[in-house]
């Protein structure tokens, strides 16, 4: 299995044009970029990147780097679907957590905390006070 910080190294250094412009993308030294790189060039078998200025994916490295874009648009799209279906059971049918209209989340917010219930870090209502049972 493929490990995703060492192909991220590989498209920041893609990206960047360089080792050490990577490395100050990711907050990592030089020489970590350089390790992932080479640990995922054994893992390849290949060379993934021509070490010239401006670094270049080889066609290897091109097609890890079209994966890797591939898998991060995939991500991408799953942590919208799920922040979309995460507010809209934060906010309820109906706006159930807060007896009205279904309302957007920052309005949904402001209700809520004025009538005491908890609200999430998204500004969606989770309903109750948050209060301790006596």
């Amino acid at each position: 299995m493929l490990e995703y910080r060492l192909i991220e190294a590989l498209a920041m250094v893609v990206r960047e044009g360089g080792f050490e412009k990577a490395a100050r993308v990711l907050h990592v030294t030089q020489s970590a970029v350089s390790q992932r790189i080479r640990q995922l060039e054994a893992a390849a078998g290949t060379a993934l990147v021509t070490r010239a200025a401006p670094v270049t994916p080889t066609e290897a490295g091109r097609r890890l780097l079209r994966h890797y874009h591939q898998v991060s648009m995939l991500e991408a799209d799953l942590e919208r679907d799920m922040a979309a279906r995460f507010s809209a059971e934060l906010l309820g049918e109906g706006g159930a957590a807060h007896g009205g209209p279904r309302l957007p989340a920052a309005e949904c917010g402001r209700q809520c905390r004025q009538s005491g219930h908890m609200v999430s870090g998204g500004g969606g209502c989770r309903g109750g006070t948050g209060k301790a049972a006596a």
